[in-house]
């Protein structure tokens, strides 16, 4: 849990870091091209008054982005993630999808350069384009 596995072919996968830590590992993975990510995840379940088990799919991007949303507190000098954000190029090259996971789960449509509060990230990583794009969350 709290690692995106990304993986390179149908059977071949790596999984990065902690995405809670200082380095998940994002900006220094250099992959030739990314068939999909998934990201394990809990999350309350209000129906049942506790927490359940969730798994994060893009697939089949043009390319791929993570990052972490976080916001420092000057009194206290500490770091709160605000939200991990993962989000996928749709194979048209113009509009980005994808999740931001914080204390809410928002799903992200946008137009590319606009996709983070109306502004661009950088980071992203190229994709495999091989079917329908997926941008999805299931419950295990």
């Amino acid at each position: 849990m709290w690692k995106i596995r990304a993986y390179l072919a149908p059977d071949k996968f790596i999984d990065l870091g902690d995405v809670r830590s200082l380095s998940p590992g994002w900006s220094t993975f250099n992959p030739s091209g990314i068939c999909r990510i998934e990201f394990p995840f809990e999350s309350a379940d209000l129906k049942n008054k506790g927490f359940a088990r969730y798994r994060l799919i893009l697939s089949n991007m043009n390319s791929y982005n993570f990052f972490v949303e976080a916001a420092k507190n000057i009194l206290s000098n500490s770091t709160e993630i605000k939200g991990l954000w993962f989000l996928g190029k749709l194979p048209d090259g113009k509009s980005v999808c994808g999740f931001k996971i914080g204390k809410t789960i928002t799903p992200i449509a946008s137009v590319l350069g606009k996709e983070y509060n109306g502004f661009s990230t950088v980071g992203w990583k190229p994709g495999v384009l091989h079917g329908a794009p997926i941008s999805t969350i299931v419950r295990e």
